[in-house]
């Protein structure tokens, strides 16, 4: 199984969500998340404006190349391509 971890600007989530259900992924929001990157601290207030969301979502193997691409293609259309950062990781279901 694959976990693809998203972390976007906020603004994007709307695209990405409709990416998924589209592709029928289940997925986890955590819709603001503070962190620091390339462009500084991301706090969601007026010292630190703006403000990064969390997706989560898992997945067959044979599933990931083409969620992978309809989040990229989720992430252009959001203009999000410099702000987003997405990682794919082997997970196992220990249920």
């Amino acid at each position: 199984m694959k976990a693809l971890l998203i972390v976007t600007d906020s603004q994007a989530v709307p695209e990405f969500e409709r990416a998924l259900a589209e592709e029928h992924e289940g997925f986890t929001v955590l819709p603001a998340v503070v962190g620091s990157g390339r462009s500084g601290i991301k706090a969601g207030d007026r010292v630190h404006p703006g403000s990064s969301s969390l997706i989560f979502t898992v997945m067959s193997a044979g599933e990931e190349q083409q969620t992978l691409a309809a989040l990229r293609q989720a992430r252009d259309a959001a203009g999000c391509a410099d702000r987003t950062r997405i990682w794919s990781i082997d997970v196992s279901s220990e249920d």
